[in-house]
């Protein structure tokens, strides 16, 4: 997945956290000042960014309204009615104009600029946002993050397909911090068992129901 950062050149630093963050999920970013060479066409290389780009996360702020290029960018991406939206807020500012309609999100770290990045591919990009939620699951290692992970998947259970069952699975089996998370063992994963059960593998099913049961290992 391609990304493209619209952000005021005042909240440059805020970007730089940005692409940080979408790094980490495996996403590939294009940050403007950052990956713009000084003998390129800028124009013309954001153009191409902008109808490359499935995602574009737009860093809403008193800067951004104000400037000159963001709400063009703006602009120009509304007209791509299959790329995903997602308007974070700084300082915030809520979404105006061509996206006056979606609800913004403020963060205040790199966590929560995560954490909407996912939520957002999950309602949008299925696909996409269960596979980056079941890489954050294998290596997550705060009981509190990774139950978050998981709850945030919940209403997606009965969309999963049979891959998707099984890796998520098998992500939560191999990560002790999920699987012995508090409300992961006691509330998550027995609903995930309950709605995607018969999706599993043999010893998918009997690993994790033995995992979350007893809270220890399954070494069968």
């Amino acid at each position: 997945m391609k990304a493209f950062i619209s952000y005021s050149m005042a909240d440059r630093t805020w970007a730089a956290e940005t692409k940080k963050a979408l790094d980490r999920l495996g996403i590939d970013s294009f940050m403007a000042h950052e990956d713009l060479v000084i003998s390129e066409e800028w124009k013309q290389r954001i153009l191409e960014e902008l109808k490359l780009s499935e995602l574009f996360v737009c860093l809403l702020s008193k800067n951004f309204k104000a400037s000159d290029w963001c709400p063009q960018e703006l602009g120009f991406v509304v007209g791509r009615p299959k790329i995903v939206i997602i308007p974070l807020s700084l300082d915030r500012t809520v979404p105006f104009g061509f996206i006056g309609h979606l609800q913004g999100q403020v963060v205040k770290d790199t966590w929560e600029i995560e954490d909407r990045t996912v939520n957002a591919l999950l309602r949008k990009k299925l696909k996409t946002g269960v596979a980056i939620s079941i890489r954050r699951m294998l290596k997550v290692k705060d009981y509190r993050v990774a139950e978050d992970i998981t709850r945030r998947q919940i209403p997606f259970f009965p969309k999963f397909t049979t891959e998707q069952a099984n890796e998520f699975a098998e992500a939560a089996i191999k990560n002790t911090i999920v699987w012995d998370a508090g409300e992961c063992a006691t509330k998550i994963l027995p609903k995930f068992l309950e709605i995607c059960g018969d999706k599993l593998t043999e010893r998918n099913a009997k690993a994790l129901r033995f995992q979350i049961t007893e809270r220890t290992r399954y070494n069968l």
